[in-house]
């Protein structure tokens, strides 16, 4: 055949054998093989200097081996590395192909897609918590869990980050390391002594009712109930410009509400109590003394972070 660029007459194949152009007669199957192969790479488009006419579709082989058609019908291996290969396209094709690699790479992030996903998931929880907390929380099982601990997690980080800003507004200045002393270090404490509290009230639900719920439900739970105590905490923040006072006894009420009244909802909506079972009074009792106890173990980071403060100190 002869190339119709160059007018240099090749015995066989698809390619001329000196300026590599398409020769007439050729066959669409070798070009739609040749095509998928190129689909599969990262692709550039780039000129030869000596031949504006001829356009050269360009990528960089990333994997082992990938099979390239060459000019004489044969494949090639392409080694893996960063080895650069060139194949003579028309520029309609080449065109072609960058297209479809911006199509794919409009395509949505699976990893993104999945977190917003979650977030939806967690919204639609968290909204429904807040409007009937009790309810939702006695229809809540371990499939939730999740979103319960992260409910506890933002309480924890509100709580502190309320703690922090009313000692920052007190003494007008940032000491050196406050925000560890009194954000990052408490943080632990308190995530601790939260999952301990529900810990104990797992303990008292057992004791005291027949309810089959397991130790990931009961937390489930507990991690619903602190949903109204988040919000209040926003409320906080939100009077700290107006009254430091009126922020202070918010988070007075958070903490104490919390240890209280958290434990006491879950255990009531856990089922009927069981026949012969330790009194509910005493129950409850039995779960305050264990919190109180464990803050005293393990809860000097939390009560250093609150007496910083300094409360009732008008601004």
């Amino acid at each position: 055949m002869t190339c119709p660029i160059c007018r240099y007459v090749t015995a066989d194949g698809k390619y001329c054998e000196q300026c590599g152009a398409e020769l007439r007669g050729s066959h669409a199957p070798q070009r739609q093989e040749a095509e998928a192969a190129y689909a599969e790479q990262a692709a550039g488009i780039e000129k030869s200097k000596s031949d504006p006419d001829r356009v050269y579709y360009t990528y960089n082989s990333k994997e082992s081996k990938q099979s390239v058609p060459q000019a004489d019908g044969k494949p090639v291996q392409a080694e893996s590395g960063d080895a650069t290969m060139s194949w003579p396209l028309s520029r309609r094709e080449a065109s072609q192909k960058f297209e479809a690699m911006d199509e794919r790479d409009d395509e949505p992030n699976p990893f993104f897609e999945l977190i917003k996903i979650h977030a939806r998931d967690y919204f639609t929880y968290f909204g429904s918590s807040l409007r009937r907390p009790v309810a939702t929380a006695r229809l809540t099982g371990k499939d939730q869990l999740l979103n319960a601990l992260l409910s506890l997690v933002l309480y924890v980080l509100a709580v502190q980050l309320l703690i922090y800003c009313i000692f920052i507004l007190n003494v007008g200045y940032v000491p050196d390391g406050a925000f560890v002393n009194m954000v990052l270090k408490p943080m632990l404490s308190l995530t601790l002594f939260m999952l301990l509290l529900g810990v104990y009230t797992y303990a008292a639900v057992k004791v005291s009712s027949d309810s089959p719920a397991g130790l990931g439900d009961i937390l489930s739970r507990f991690g619903t109930l602190l949903t109204p105590f988040i919000v209040l905490c926003l409320i906080g923040f939100a009077f700290l410009g107006l009254d430091r006072t009126v922020s202070a006894l918010v988070l007075v009420f958070v903490l104490i509400g919390s240890i209280m009244i958290v434990p006491t909802l879950v255990l009531t909506s856990s089922g009927k109590a069981r026949t012969g079972s330790l009194d509910f009074l005493y129950v409850v009792l039995l779960v305050y003394v264990a919190a109180l106890l464990t803050l005293m173990v393990i809860g000097r980071p939390i009560l250093g972070s609150l007496a910083g403060t300094s409360f009732f100190i008008a601004g």
